[in-house]
């Protein structure tokens, strides 16, 4: 699928090396530039943006707009991606984010929904978490110069790479513009402006 425009066995690539290595599965589109480059096997997924899911190779039902948005996962993973670089390294599983970087540094956890410009942004971890708002659970101190997270988005990271990101806690619950923004632990609740900015509990598994 390398060009401006080509009809795979099972999808549709626009755009230079879009599915480019893509073997199997139904209903993928791809259009940007290597969007879905690596694509093995693809399943009722649309990529639009510029290396939207370069590296995937696999996955199911997965739905990224604007550019490199999910670029560095291994598996789709039902994920659904909106906005410049949104869920850029994740490797989890149904997670929803919309907004400018939003969970951009994200590298593992699932089912947590996202919106918000830099929301979660350098938060490594979590599940089942809820951040609406610019910044809200985003661990806004890693971003300082010196720390990690200053870091993110510099160069062409591989999955397994750290890039900095913070493990932050489980089943929080975050509105309001920097809510929970640098709060730490499990099942936590803000509501407003500000609100638990500085909330440190302990951060642990959960099942």
């Amino acid at each position: 699928a390398r060009g401006l425009m080509a009809l795979t066995m099972d999808g549709i690539a626009i755009g230079n090396g879009a599915l480019e290595l893509h073997q199997s599965g139904n209903n993928t589109l791809a259009i940007g530039i290597t969007a879905g480059q690596y694509s093995k096997n693809l399943w009722d997924t649309v990529l639009l943006g510029n290396y939207a899911a370069r590296y995937a190779t696999t996955g199911v039902g997965a739905v990224v707009v604007g550019y490199r948005g999910l670029q560095h996962a291994a598996n789709v993973g039902n994920n659904t991606a909106i906005g410049d670089s949104a869920l850029w390294h994740t490797q989890g599983f149904a997670n929803v984010a919309g907004g400018y970087v939003v969970a951009e540094g994200m590298s593992k956890g699932d089912s947590n929904v996202v919106f918000g410009r830099a929301a979660m942004r350098y938060r490594d971890d979590g599940d089942e978490n809820v951040f609406l708002g610019e910044l809200s659970g985003a661990i806004i101190a890693n971003s300082l110069p010196g720390q990690p997270g200053a870091n993110i988005g510099i160069g062409d990271a591989a999955p397994s790479d750290n890039i900095g990101g913070a493990p932050a806690g489980h089943r929080n619950v975050g509105v309001g513009i920097k809510s929970l923004g640098d709060a730490l632990g499990n099942k936590n609740a803000a509501l407003g402006h500000r609100s638990g900015l500085s909330l440190k509990g302990v951060v642990k598994s959960e099942q």
